[in-house]
């Protein structure tokens, strides 16, 4: 499975039935993202992972199979989960 994502704001999901590790899980963009963001609708608040250290707390630990996120891509890359 493949995807290419632009420069900007996309959405995505798992193409899986497991949970896999987010960091795993976006390697294939070398870097070529900011940050990711799912909807906690029970917590009703946003839900982040950065690749950056300290900008904000890491929630976002595995990708789960029915869930959106949102990623900020710097540019254009083919992601292959």
């Amino acid at each position: 499975y493949s995807q290419e994502l632009s420069q900007g704001w996309n959405y995505i999901g798992s193409p899986y039935t497991s949970k896999y590790n987010v960091t795993e899980f976006l390697e294939s963009l070398d870097n070529k993202y900011t940050k990711l963001y799912s909807y906690d609708a029970s917590a009703q608040k946003w839900d982040v992972y950065s690749k950056y250290s300290g900008v904000e707390q890491a929630k976002i630990k595995d990708f789960e199979p029915g869930k959106g996120y949102v990623i900020f891509m710097t540019d254009t890359s083919e992601w292959r989960p």
